[in-house]
């Protein structure tokens, strides 16, 4: 941030700054006439509190109410703070996976995107994959956050980003609709595309969904070749339960690292239990997570 913004919030929590205090520096820039974007400043008038001097902090954010709904119709521009100044430009916009309804938007500006891929790096680092080699990516391109991240991950990790794009929405359309034949049709077709590649090109990493990944475990050439030359796997977008983690890693005996690849956050992964340095990893310092009843839905301790 290169205009009216404190230097706490151009460090954040994921350079030492305290979280309550990056909070409540957010919360003045954000609702801010001079610096906020039209959709927080609108927003503001129709909370039950005042952010700039009742969120004291990240407990604090549970005031705000479920903006879901209304993060899918808002217009792009009124995302954009009014302090990036008039020449503001966005790097990129996407919108969110659409599982729970019609997508959110979700945009990005320059420092957004170099900070967030900073920390995708230092993450992917830190759970040791290795630079400078070649990664297969399965992931939605397009509208989606998640392709994006994963060809900046490989580059901030020095190695070139090969992919294959595949199509969530579709897929789970014919799933609701009971068309497992069809979708039995496009998960070969996404397999002979990752097979031509991964029995081509010597890759590194490889980053796919826990289905396709049982599928490659199925299939001894595939298997043979990803034991032979991927050194990391990392799975989201989908559960891995403890059956299918142990499974593939002694099937695939790679590391693995996994987490579901949300439009906030990049890779966040776990080691899988059993394999050696088995670790379990949280989200990074920018992100505050809570555990609720999945009922009550009381904060859990």
């Amino acid at each position: 941030m290169t205009y009216e913004s404190s230097a706490v919030l151009d460090a954040g929590p994921s350079d030492g700054v305290d979280p309550d205090e990056f909070v409540r520096a957010a919360m003045r820039w954000h609702f801010d006439p001079a610096t906020g974007s039209p959709y927080w400043l609108d927003r503001a008038d129709r909370l039950a509190f005042d952010p700039r001097s009742d969120v004291r902090g990240a407990e604090d954010l549970s005031l705000f109410p479920d903006l879901t709904d209304e993060l899918r119709d808002v217009p792009v521009a009124d995302l954009i703070p009014r302090g990036y100044g008039r020449g503001a430009r966005l790097v990129n916009v996407f919108d969110s996976g659409g599982t729970t309804g019609a997508p959110k938007w979700v945009v990005q500006l320059a420092d957004w995107m170099r900070h967030s891929t900073e920390q995708v790096g230092k993450r992917l680092r830190d759970h040791g994959l290795p630079t400078g080699t070649q990664w297969l990516t399965v992931a939605p391109t397009g509208p989606h956050l998640v392709g994006d991240v994963l060809q900046r991950a490989a580059g901030a990790l020095g190695g070139p980003g090969l992919s294959i794009d595949m199509d969530p929405r579709w897929v789970k359309k014919l799933v609701a609709a009971g068309r497992n034949d069809e979708v039995e049709s496009y998960t070969d077709h996404l397999v002979e595309q990752c097979r031509r590649i991964l029995l081509t090109q010597d890759i590194g990493v490889l980053a796919a969904t826990t289905p396709l990944l049982e599928r490659f475990a199925n299939e001894d050439e595939l298997l043979g070749r990803i034991n032979g030359s991927v050194q990391a796997i990392i799975w989201g977008g989908t559960h891995m339960d403890p059956d299918t983690r142990h499974l593939l890693s002694t099937d695939q005996r790679e590391p693995q690292g996994g987490g579901r690849e949300e439009d906030r956050h990049g890779p966040a992964g776990q080691r899988s239990a059993g394999t050696p340095g088995h670790r379990r990893h949280g989200h990074g310092h920018d992100e505050v997570q809570q555990v609720v009843h999945p009922f009550t839905a009381p904060r859990a301790r």
